[in-house]
């Protein structure tokens, strides 16, 4: 088999040679000459013929298992093929990618772990054109597409976090958070796939479970407000607190849930500060300082600051030095605060940057870090020691979140 081919040249050595074809012709003319070249391209017939690609289908557990890890790429660089990653921290390896479209946001995985729901914002032209946004489910089986719900087209579009989409914690509901700047939600029913409605929440967003039938969302003002939803889903709001941090030192939207009714918000200099939900209005139970006098150079930060361990009652924060407004920064130790002693009882080295951290569910828990846009990796830590112990890569390019298996409140 022969093929001509002109190949374009500007400047450029042609390489001659390759695997299967080889050049029969290859010239270059000198600095700045963009002239054609002919080309004979002469298939090798001594190399064996390339054997078909097999597609396969892969059947994993029917069920989220502690070593499984879901990594978020919202890919930043081409925000149209956003995607999430499951992988597998035993073998250390990729197990699936689920496909979220523009700006990929995290996932509401059901408490069974059996299926999830993907949120995703498509547009008619691929950047530009009419807007649909529809919530999708998935099998942890096979991890194929099935069932779509269309959503109104308001959810909000922001660097990912958690709280943009939460499920309630019996599974029964999809609360989504609405920003067109107007803020709304709205409440999908997760069993049935049927629409519920949209409900006004005026300068008030994000998504924080409380129970079966109640969530708060964050207000512009600083205060927290509860929402109570009737059983088919509708929902009504309460009043809304006080701030829960003053002007001066507000809090991060990004909080750790401590209990089924208790979040704890980290602020911007370092402060922890515990909100007890189980009432009609939230309340600041607790504030403590995290940052001593000391230690006044260093400041919270990053995309997803802070991980919660059940079993020791302890937080854990990513930390860094910085100056005023750095909480977006990476960080490079992780702090690890007793909420029992009230006190600081561990500062882990991470050896590297990190914008987010979590833990792994069940008896053994691991620390996971990724950073965003420097590197396409899932960092695994001993929790005790703090060494790290191995890492997943080429996860994406621009990773965002980290989702554990969820465990029952």
């Amino acid at each position: 088999m022969t093929i001509r081919s002109p190949l374009r040249r500007a400047g450029a050595v042609l390489l001659c040679g390759a695997a299967a074809l080889s050049l029969a012709a290859c010239s270059s003319g000198g600095d700045g000459d963009t002239g054609e070249a002919d080309a004979e391209i002469v298939a090798d017939s001594s190399l064996p013929p390339l054997q078909p690609e097999m597609v396969q289908k892969v059947t994993t557990s029917g069920v989220m298992l502690d070593d499984w890890v879901f990594v978020t790429d919202a890919s930043f660089d081409r925000p149209t093929d956003g995607r999430a990653v499951l992988v597998d921290l035993a073998s250390k390896r990729m197990l699936g990618m689920l496909s979220g479209g523009y700006n990929q946001q995290p996932l509401m995985i059901a408490p069974d772990g059996k299926s999830l729901l993907q949120l995703s914002t498509y547009y008619a032209r691929g950047t530009r054109g009419e807007r649909t946004d529809v919530v999708t489910k998935y099998e942890m089986s096979d991890l194929l597409p099935g069932r779509e719900t269309i959503v109104p087209p308001k959810t909000i579009r922001v660097i990912p976090m958690l709280a943009t989409a939460q499920l309630t914690d019996d599974g029964q509901f999809a609360v989504l958070s609405n920003f067109t700047p107007a803020q709304s939600i709205t409440v999908m029913n997760a069993q049935s796939g049927e629409l519920v409605g949209e409900f006004a929440s005026p300068g008030c967003g994000l998504v924080y479970p409380i129970g079966e039938r109640r969530f708060m969302v964050h207000c512009s003002d600083g205060g927290l407000k509860i929402a109570t939803m009737s059983d088919s889903g509708e929902v009504t709001f309460g009043k809304v607190s006080v701030p829960i941090s003053p002007m001066t030192d507000p809090v991060s939207e990004k909080p750790v849930r401590i209990s089924k009714t208790s979040w704890a918000f980290v602020s911007h200099l370092g402060a922890i500060i515990e909100v007890d939900a189980s009432g009609d209005v939230p309340v600041v139970k607790r504030s403590r300082p995290l940052v001593s006098e000391a230690d006044s150079a260093w400041r919270p930060g990053g995309i997803q600051p802070a991980a919660f361990d059940r079993a020791t009652n302890r937080i854990y924060v990513l930390m860094h030095e910085g100056g005023e407004w750095t909480h977006k920064d990476p960080g490079t130790h992780v702090w690890v605060y007793d909420m029992t002693k009230g006190e600081i009882v561990q500062k882990l080295d991470l050896g590297q940057m990190a914008t987010s951290i979590a833990l792994t569910p069940g008896p053994n828990p691991r620390l996971l870090t990724i950073m965003f846009g420097a590197s396409d990796a899932l960092s695994i830590y001993d929790l005790a020691s703090g060494s790290q112990t191995g890492s997943i890569d080429q996860l994406g390019q621009t990773l965002t979140t980290i989702q554990t298996r969820p465990v029952a409140w």
